[in-house]
């Protein structure tokens, strides 16, 4: 191995160079963080919802939570009867499925670095389907259409 030497001063404006680009840097998405930043969340549902006047006056459950698909059948949650069945982490694990199954995959592990960007592409553009039908099906819908 070959010795080099460098000032102190020197040292220091690597590290600090290496350090702003690691901060500023594009991280690579490992399979634990493929659908990180762009799952569907909580909110996505309810930025829907509290479009529509007609949802105010359904039973959405205990804390009348508007972050949920919106069905028209009523169904028991063992306290009270709602108009809720699917819940978000339920669409974020049907879409993540779907968009590992385009890569002939069952795990965010059996994706490699390439495969996890392109798989968040995919997860997006099929999310932001999925809202856009949801919210045309709302569009469609009036109070008297709920059970």
């Amino acid at each position: 191995m070959q010795q080099i030497t460098l000032t102190k001063q020197e040292l220091k404006e690597i590290i600090a160079k290496e350090v702003r680009e690691a901060l500023n840097g594009k991280k690579p998405i490992s399979p634990n963080s493929i659908f990180r930043n762009v799952k569907i969340e909580f909110e996505d549902f309810a930025n829907i919802n509290r479009k529509y006047e007609f949802i105010k006056n359904l039973r959405l459950g205990r804390v009348h939570s508007l972050g949920h698909p919106i069905s028209l059948k009523k169904y028991s949650d063992g306290f009270e009867t709602i108009h809720r069945r699917a819940y978000t982490q339920e669409v974020h694990d049907y879409i993540r499925k779907l968009t590992l199954s385009a890569f002939g995959a069952k795990l965010n592990s059996d994706l490699n670095e390439v495969e996890c960007s392109q798989a968040a592409e995919i997860y997006t553009a099929i999310k932001e389907l999925y809202l856009h039908l949801y919210k045309k099906r709302l569009s469609t819908l009036s109070i008297e259409d709920f059970e």
